[in-house]
């Protein structure tokens, strides 16, 4: 019934000429293109349609996060491969806690892109524009398991801790791993299952899912992309670039956090400066947003361009606003930007 449905509606669809006319020039890659008239599960639709001709990943902005989930709802009824980027979730200069969830969406959809997967990545205004690493940085510390590949069990418990991993008798919340003999348990950061790698010697021979609750099996895969819990890993050169940024009095509770913890309340308030301190290390750029891990052929698509201008102008003023609180507070914080 519902392959039926999808199947009338692109009937319909292919009987109106302006829908001809956006296929051709999205086809063709003749951007910038405007449609006007679409809105919700319209908008969807048109994405659903024409994000699969590129070859590519699309990134979809909408004004604020409401609407991004609501966005990914909209698309996930046409296609699966729909991931949603979100923002902190908290104002900015009160800092998120370093075990939230949050950490692990982000860094999960930029592995995702950064390992080739194609996808339609949906995000708000202050998703899209926020700083990230660049994708030559997330594409290295990706760790990619395959059913009938090698794996050195030594290699994998040190990268695990260094992704942020805690090694525990048992696994059972997200940001946990056991490994027990030829059998590894992982619970991804934002996963709400866990993972069960088996393999005899060196070789990769089961991947499956469970349910770190109950243990009960939910379906298995061929391949498995692991990656660092967090989009920024604190390491030596990291902390090092921070405490010449920063005033080393002001600093001297959060450099002692990363020195001992590597974490903090808030540190993603500081994400673009350990971007920087990379980004300089490979002469390369140094500000880059998710739009970067799209490729030469990906597509941006903003949703409500005029929402997304007076978006664009009261995020200004509002992080302008709430840095001069926090400096009136004493915090030590970045200026926006």
């Amino acid at each position: 019934m519902l392959n039926q449905f999808k199947s009338s509606l692109n009937h319909a669809m292919d009987g109106f000429a302006d829908w001809k006319s956006l296929y051709a020039d999205w086809c063709e890659g003749r951007f910038p293109i405007r449609a006007a008239g679409a809105r919700g599960p319209w908008a969807a639709a048109l994405i659903a349609r024409l994000a699969p001709l590129r070859g590519a990943s699309v990134l979809v902005v909408v004004p604020d996060e409401a609407e991004a989930r609501s966005m990914v709802r909209d698309l996930e009824f046409f296609i699966p491969e729909v991931s949603h980027f979100p923002w902190w979730g908290t104002m900015l200069y009160r800092g998120v806690s370093p075990q939230a969830s949050v950490f692990g969406r982000r860094a999960g959809v930029l592995a995702e892109l950064a390992s080739g997967e194609r996808r339609v990545v949906v995000a708000s205004l202050r998703a899209a524009l926020g700083c990230v690493p660049s994708p030559e940085s997330a594409a290295v510390s990706l760790l990619r398991l395959e059913r009938g590949g090698e794996i050195d069990p030594v290699e994998i418990e040190q990268r695990l801790i260094e992704y942020g991993f805690s090694r525990v008798p048992r696994v059972s919340v997200p940001g946990e791993f056991t490994l027990r003999g030829e059998v590894l348990d992982i619970h991804p950061l934002g996963e709400d299952m866990a993972v069960r790698v088996v393999f005899g010697w060196d070789t990769v021979e089961e991947i499956r899912f469970f349910d770190p609750l109950t243990q009960s099996s939910a379906g298995g895969t061929d391949h498995l992309v692991l990656h660092p819990l967090k989009e920024i890993l604190w390491d030596d050169d990291k902390v090092e670039h921070l405490r010449r940024s920063l005033p080393e009095k002001a600093a001297a509770e959060i450099l002692e956090s990363l020195e001992t913890r590597r974490s903090f309340r808030g540190e993603e308030l500081f994400y673009p400066m350990a971007a920087a301190a990379s980004s300089k290390a490979s002469s390369k750029a140094s500000k880059h947003t998710i739009a970067d891990f799209l490729g030469s052929r990906g597509v941006t698509v903003y949703v409500d361009d005029e929402r997304l201008e007076s978006a664009a102008e009261s995020m200004e003023k509002e992080f302008g606003e709430l840095y001069r609180r926090a400096v009136d507070e004493g915090l030590t914080v970045p200026p926006p930007g």
